[in-house]
């Protein structure tokens, strides 16, 4: 970051870098990258070097991603924030496999989003059932980091009380490689009816919200989908969960009638 100060002159004031050393050095050479979280490529590395010794490694200040690599292990991962011309120390801990960073944000206004829980399962191969290989909740960078995975790809699914759940699927590096995804999430919204009979609240009655958006082509004997269902509360309310923006069919049956 420059700052600009005008006074009949142009000053720039260029922020010391901090000073990164690692401890714990493996035998073979290490490499360093540090990434921005909050960029919008947050995946192009802001500085790296190869081969950092005991010496270090000048690196911008702010709050950081960086990653640490040696040979054909996996990237090691690490949240650090660090002040100008700090000092900053990590200790490395090398894994197998490979390594994978997720970001959630707002598809409305493209703000990181907190609280998500990223579940990772792998892909298997043909006949091979499916199994959870890691889940992360992403901090308050938006973040999720899970270093050292095994196999070779892995499918993401991304969940928060306030957005549609999301799947990303295919996720892969080579070993030792670290793979990076932006995941956005919709907003959608809840359907929220209240039920009267004669006036009065009605609980217990049945509320079903269905999808009358037939496919293109609409096969033979269609029928609308039921995409949610649930009964009034005490106070004859009915309230479904987060569906994408569109237009539905609300259905609500009191005893054999319905409605």
């Amino acid at each position: 970051d420059l700052k600009v100060e005008v006074d009949g002159r142009l000053r720039l004031r260029i922020p010391r870098k901090a000073l990164l050393q690692i401890d714990k050095l493996p035998a073979e050479p290490l490499d360093v990258a540090v990434y921005d979280p909050k960029a919008a490529s947050f995946d192009k590395s802001l500085a790296s070097a190869r081969g950092v010794g005991v010496a270090g490694f000048k690196i911008p200040p702010g709050e950081l991603l960086v990653a640490l690599g040696s040979g054909r292990k996996a990237p090691d991962l690490h949240r650090l924030a660090v002040q100008p011309g700090a000092l900053a120390r990590l200790v490395y801990q090398p894994r197998e496999g490979w390594s994978l960073v997720v970001r959630s944000r707002n598809a409305k206004n493209r703000q990181i989003i907190q609280g998500a829980v990223i579940s990772l399962a792998s892909v298997p191969g043909y006949g091979a059932p499916s199994r959870p290989v890691g889940q992360e909740t992403t901090g308050a960078d938006g973040l999720a980091l899970f270093p050292g995975l095994p196999g070779r790809r892995v499918d993401a699914g991304v969940r928060h009380s306030d957005f549609l759940p999301q799947t990303a699927q295919g996720l892969s590096a080579a070993p030792g490689g670290l793979a990076f995804r932006d995941v956005v999430l919709e907003e959608g919204g809840r359907v929220r009816a209240r039920v009267r009979v004669n006036g009065q609240p009605r609980p217990g009655a049945l509320c079903r919200l269905k999808d009358v958006r037939p496919p293109a082509p609409a096969p033979d004997g269609w029928a609308p989908k039921v995409l949610y269902e649930g009964q009034t509360d005490r106070e004859g309310i009915c309230r479904t969960g987060r569906f994408p923006a569109d237009t539905y069919l609300l259905e609500v049956q009191i005893g054999r009638a319905s409605c």
